[in-house]
C-alpha cells in the first residue's frame, strides 16, 4: 500500500469516529484499551482532533483518563471498532 492509498484509508475510517463509538487496542501483558469518542473538532488550524475517554482493562486497573489525539493518529492507536452498544 502506497501513502496515498493509507491517507485515503484513514479518511475513509474518518467517517466512524462519531460520538459514542468505541475503539481497541491490545497492549502488553492482557491489558487492553478501549477509547469512547467523546467528540471530533478542528484545532486552530484546521485539524481535526477526537477527544476520547481511554480506559484500561482489566478493571483492576481502575484508570479512565481523557485524552487528544489527530484523526490519523487516533485511528493508527485504536484500529479496532467495537460493535454498537444495544440501546
Amino acid at each position: 500500500m502506497n501513502w496515498l492509498q493509507a491517507l485515503n484509508r484513514r479518511q475513509d475510517r474518518s467517517a466512524e469516529l462519531r460520538t459514542g463509538a468505541c475503539f481497541r487496542s491490545s497492549l502488553r501483558e492482557g491489558v487492553v484499551a478501549t477509547a469512547e469518542v467523546l467528540g471530533v473538532a478542528p484545532d486552530a488550524y484546521g485539524i481535526d482532533h477526537v477527544r476520547f475517554l481511554l480506559k484500561l482493562e482489566p478493571a483492576i486497573y481502575g484508570w479512565n483518563d481523557e485524552r487528544t489525539l489527530t484523526v490519523s493518529s487516533f485511528l493508527e492507536h485504536y484500529p479496532e471498532q467495537l460493535e454498537a452498544r444495544a440501546s
